[in-house]
Parts: C-alpha cells; sequence; structure tokens
C-alpha cells in the first residue's frame, strides 16, 4: 500500500502529473527513513474510526487511516467480539522524534471470527458506531488482464465524495496497477484528466480520460453511472519504469462490471 497511499493522499486535491507523483514517491521514501532515524522511542495511539469496509460474507473489515507526521511506524486493527457487537481499536505506532508534516492515507484490516451481519460495528475509542459500506453492493470484477490479481482495498475521501477501491496489480508490478472504485450517487471530476472522449460501457454513456505530460500518457480512466453509482475503472503509472495498461484492456475491465 505504501506508493498507492501516497498516490491516493493526492486525489482530493485533484491528479497531478504522473511523473510528478513518482517523484513525490522517492522523496516520500526519503522523508520515512529520516524520521526512523532521528525518532526516539516509538509509542502507540488510538485513532478515531469514521467509517468501514466489511466484505468477505462479513469476516472482514477494512478501515482507511490517516498517516501523516509522526504516524508513520505502521497501524494495527484490533477486534473484540460479542454477540450483538464488535468494537474495533485501530492503534497508530507514533515516532517520537521530529517528523514531516506531509500527509499519507492507508487502510488496515482485521478478520472476524464471526460474521459482523447481524451485529453493531463500534469504535472502542469514541463508543460511536462505524458506519460502513457492505461488500455484498460491490459489483463484481468479472474480467481481469493476463497476470493481474487482487491485491488491496483503499479509500478515496475528497470534498464532495468518498469511495472505496479494489486495486489489482502484476507480480513485479511491471505493468501499472488497475484499480476499480465505486462511488454511491452521482460524480463528476473523478478523476480531473485534461483530455476526454466519449465511450460507451454495456450500452452506457461512458468517458474515456487520459493523463499526459511532454507526450506521454501515464493514466487512463473510464467512467460511467449504473446501479445507483459512479464507476471508475483506472491505471496509473505509480512508480518509474512500468508500462500502462492498454486502453482496450482498461474497457474489457469496465464491460465485466455488472451488477
Amino acid at each position: 500500500m505504501g506508493n498507492r497511499a501516497r498516490i491516493l493522499s493526492r486525489r482530493a486535491d485533484g491528479w497531478p502529473a504522473a511523473a510528478a507523483a513518482v517523484a513525490a514517491v522517492a522523496t516520500m521514501s526519503l522523508l520515512l527513513a529520516g524520521c526512523a532515524a532521528g525518532s526516539a522511542t516509538p509509542t502507540t495511539q488510538r485513532e478515531t474510526i469514521s467509517r468501514a469496509l466489511v466484505v468477505s460474507g462479513g469476516l472482514h473489515v477494512v478501515v482507511p487511516f490517516t498517516a501523516g507526521g509522526c504516524a508513520r511506524g505502521g497501524s494495527a486493527l484490533v477486534a473484540s467480539e460479542t454477540s450483538s457487537t464488535v468494537t474495533l481499536v485501530l492503534w497508530q505506532i507514533v515516532s517520537g522524534g521530529v517528523c514531516p508534516a506531509d500527509i499519507a492515507f492507508g487502510t488496515a484490516a482485521v478478520t472476524l471470527h464471526h460474521p459482523l451481519y447481524g451485529r453493531s460495528l463500534v469504535d472502542g475509542t469514541t463508543g460511536r458506531r462505524i458506519p460502513y459500506f457492505d461488500g455484498r453492493n460491490l459489483l463484481p470484477v468479472t474480467y481481469l488482464p493476463p497476470g493481474y490479481r487482487f491485491s488491496a482495498y483503499g479509500y478515496v475521501a475528497a470534498a464532495t465524495f468518498s469511495a472505496w477501491e479494489r486495486e489489482y496489480t502484476t507480480a513485479g508490478q511491471a505493468t501499472a496497477p488497475a484499480d476499480v472504485a465505486q462511488v454511491p450517487g452521482s460524480v463528476t471530476g473523478y478523476p480531473s484528466w485534461p483530455l476526454t472522449s466519449a465511450v460507451t460501457v454495456n450500452g452506457r454513456r461512458a468517458t474515456m480520460e487520459m493523463l499526459t505530460n511532454n507526450g506521454q500518457t501515464y493514466g487512463r480512466a473510464i467512467s460511467w453511472r449504473a446501479a445507483g453509482y459512479t464507476l471508475v475503472v483506472y491505471t496509473a503509472v505509480v512508480q518509474a519504469g512500468q508500462q500502462l495498461l492498454p486502453a482496450a484492456e482498461l474497457m474489457r475491465i469496465a464491460s465485466g462490471l455488472r451488477s
């Protein structure tokens, strides 16, 4: 999730040129190394949980977290279960030294002993109920290019929308990841890449967007509306040397999403 989390952290304010994103990844790595080298004994602290994703038949719970400042040593999601309630506590490992002020996002997960369904999901830090997205509502991904496998769940938060994503990668990540985002309702400008053209997905009007820089294409995205959601299937270079997934393969992934 390292490179992906750093790209996610920039989505709320718009999508940068991919070349700049790759450079930011390298810069972040140096900052992380400096923080670890100059820090005092790390401690742990609780972080408030505002939302969750429940998948795998109610057994797997994923929550987003903010990994900014000194909270960079890792995270752990812990669950305690009763017949009526599942209580989650999200722990962050916090450095005691001087750390950078930049912000990144990630996810933490826990597997329950019994399915959540029929029980309340509660934040053990605040005592509040945690609203969650039921993974049974995620449209199944029925086609993936050869070599692609599920990698991770991600979360995107912006001023006007939020969305859970599924990321698919290849071994060694020689080819850029493929991501599927599912946003409740109608959303525009996600992503806000400059070059657009009209396409169709399963007979529905859709938009193909491209991210380019100096004649090179670093990202492609297809977005359309179906089943009460805005669906976005995209691929973007997140590290130097990656090949971008072809537009035809991106379209096959999109066409395989059916309610």
